[in-house]
């Protein structure tokens, strides 16, 4: 891997989870621990990491603070695996039997996904998805009724946006829709991508109850397309790494926290 792809991966895995060990890096990306620490001596140069008794953070002002783009679906899968997987023990709760539910496209989605495709209690359950991988997982794995949104394919991460699949959802009658989001914070949710707007928006106006399903490590992060504010979520599903003040500004609001 060329220096200026591996500087790259560096920053798009801290912008995704905030801080990792050189360690962490190495293993990540399949190189020395001695590679790592010269591309993190490169990047502290250019003002974009900073390095604190062994722990490597992103800096406050550098350009992908506010994410600028997300990372491929294959990346993030490597990222925060217990912390998702703990986020759907607590979502999947809310699934009963003859619901229409939605899951959208990521990689906390997914865990629900594969949580349900062994929960063999729910029974009548239909399950929409925008997303190719969870899809395919149901198919594998469950006799739920499930249904594809169709619409244009985002092949780095598997799955459909922009306005076909928007439509399509805005003619569904839906019980509860599972929300993904790369970049959240107290005001709200957004997206480096354009295409994605319509398709988030479209579920939250189709969905009887919307959940929010995201992780700790992409709190306090903002892309530049705004999708909605935080408070038409019914409830908001996260990992126990909620900062307090965090939990405090998203409970003034009158939205239930759960973590």
């Amino acid at each position: 891997m060329a220096p200026i792809i591996r500087k790259k991966e560096i920053l798009l895995a801290l912008s995704d989870r905030g801080m990792l060990s050189v360690s962490e890096l190495a293993i990540h990306l399949n190189v020395s621990e001695m590679t790592i620490r010269r591309d993190i001596t490169k990047l502290e140069e250019e003002g974009l990491v900073a390095k604190h008794q062994g722990v490597i953070e992103l800096l406050e002002d550098n350009y992908l603070n506010k994410l600028a783009y997300e990372p491929p679906r294959y990346q993030k899968e490597t990222l925060f695996q217990d912390e998702k997987a703990y986020i759907a023990s607590l979502a999947v709760e809310e699934v009963k039997d003859d619901m229409i539910i939605y899951l959208d496209a990521g990689t906390t989605t997914l865990e629900i996904a594969k949580q349900l495709a062994f929960h063999k209690s729910i029974r009548n359950l239909t399950i929409i998805t925008n997303d190719f991988v969870i899809a395919m997982l149901l198919i594998q794995h469950s006799d739920y009724t499930l249904y594809h949104t169709g619409g244009r394919i985002d092949r780095e991460n598997q799955s459909c946006v922009g306005e076909q699949a928007a439509s399509s959802l805005s003619r569904l009658h839906i019980t509860k829709a599972f929300v993904s989001s790369s970049s959240w914070d107290s005001s709200g949710i957004t997206t480096p991508s354009e295409a994605k707007i319509a398709v988030k928006g479209a579920i939250i106006d189709s969905s009887r109850q919307s959940y929010l399903v995201a992780d700790s490590s992409k709190y306090n992060s903002v892309a530049m397309f705004k999708v909605c504010r935080l408070s038409v979520f019914d409830k908001i599903f996260t990992d126990k790494n909620i900062s307090e003040k965090a939990v405090e500004d998203i409970q003034m609001q009158g939205i239930e926290l759960v973590n």
